[in-house]
């Protein structure tokens, strides 16, 4: 009997790894990737001696990728090993004052009695309360799939949601926890890695706080993307092709079926299934142009999206440890909830943006020459819109001033 043949649209991690899935299940799986190289979101940019991951520069939960790795008969330690960042990253304020959060519960408790005397006890009623509700949420939301609002909603979450209050405000939660609006801020500036606002986020986002305090923050020695080398060698051992430099033009139908795929160049692949790990908006307009397709289009536009950013990468001559001595830097704005206004009610930049530096070097040496540094800088902006113009070269310049301008303030 022949093997189900699966094509996949896009070598992300989400890609790679449900190819390595199926491969192993026994499918014939062909991993198909427009760029010159997997990784999506996890890629990475060299120029001449410098490195710099592109994507995500948090590897969070590090369970859920040993249990990866587990159910495709691996270990994850046969092929990358981890570094814990410790202190998880440095809070820089408005004012110059600075604030280190870590997974070391007594060097965390002096530095927030600095801000707040008894703060502690805030923080320790909220992981108190979070265990439960992590280790129940991941087994009820996060290992699963919800096809429609009602399945979300089915009567077996509800008592979980009511409990967990799911429906309150991201930044609302933490005020009953915290009194200084500085420790607030440090709980709740989490939700930006989704794109998100505090203050429109719903209070299941303070699982990410916990997730660092509780299991800590780690990068892959040899960068982050050495995960997806990890995965692509995975999904090959067990069979499966990964072609890339192969953009999918369109995603082909007969009948209400799927018979596979047609790509830029012509050539046809059929499948008994495909599978899209591309942005779903992009999969709807361009890979599936019929009829289901263009509705589905117009239904995600009336939807509201998530913030963009505007990310430098800086290979820097010097080090800046006294100034910067942290792997991760968070500097907040002076207007902290007008910031995130501009962002996701005007979709424009703000004028005293919040931004993160990562500066993988104080864990890993291996980013840049010896005496150097490589910075990713990410400014979080609006989203692109229709009907706003914004001249982006000319935004970029004027957020590049800005950071620099805060980065001199701040002793740089």
């Amino acid at each position: 009997m022949d093997r189900c043949r699966v094509v996949i649209v896009g070598a992300g991690l989400g890609g790679l790894t449900l190819g390595a899935r199926l491969a192993r299940a026994g499918c014939r799986v062909t991993v198909l990737e427009k760029q010159p190289e997997p990784g999506g979101r996890l890629g990475r940019l060299e120029h001449g001696d410098y490195r710099f991951d592109t994507g995500a520069t948090l590897y969070l939960m590090p369970e859920f990728f040993e249990q990866t790795f587990a159910d495709l008969g691996r270990r994850r330690a046969d092929y990358y090993d981890l570094i814990k960042v410790n202190p998880n990253y440095r809070l820089h304020f408005s004012d110059n004052s600075t604030l280190d959060l870590s997974t070391d519960l007594t060097a965390l408790h002096a530095e927030l009695e600095r801000f707040e005397p008894g703060a502690m006890h805030g923080l320790l009623g909220f992981l108190t309360k979070n265990t439960h509700y992590y280790n129940t949420a991941v087994a009820a939301f996060l290992n699963r799939n919800f096809r429609s609002l009602l399945e979300y909603l089915a009567p077996g979450h509800l008592p979980l949601m009511l409990h967990m209050r799911v429906l309150q405000h991201h930044y609302a939660r933490s005020c009953r926890y915290f009194r200084s609006d500085k420790l607030r801020q440090a709980m709740t500036f989490q939700t930006m890695y989704l794109g998100a606002s505090p203050y429109d986020a719903l209070a299941t986002y303070l699982l990410l706080q916990y997730a660092e305090l509780v299991r800590g923050i780690y990068l892959p020695r040899g960068g982050m993307y050495r995960i997806t080398e990890a995965l692509a060698r995975v999904l090959q051992e067990e069979g499966g092709e990964l072609r890339c430099g192969a953009p999918v033009a369109e995603i082909l139908l007969h009948g209400c079926r799927v018979a596979g795929v047609r790509l830029a160049d012509g050539t046809r692949l059929a499948a008994d299934v495909v599978a899209a790990n591309a942005d779903v908006p992009y999969v709807y307009e361009r890979l599936l142009p019929h009829a289901d397709g263009i509705r589905r289009a117009r239904r995600l536009k009336r939807l509201q999206y998530t913030s963009s950013a505007v990310m430098f990468y800086w290979g820097l001559d010097r080090r800046y440890e006294r100034a910067l001595p942290r792997h991760h830097n968070v500097f907040l704005s002076s207007d902290y909830r007008g910031s995130f206004e501009r962002i996701f009610h005007h979709h424009r930049a703000p004028e005293d943006p919040s931004f993160y530096i990562c500066s993988p070097v104080r864990s890993d040496a291996g980013y840049c020459p010896p005496g150097k540094e490589a910075w990713v800088v990410l400014v979080p902006v609006g989203h692109l819109t229709d009907g706003l113009e914004v001249d982006w070269q000319r935004e970029a310049a004027t957020i590049r001033a800005r950071v620099l301008r805060r980065l001199a303030t701040a002793g740089l």
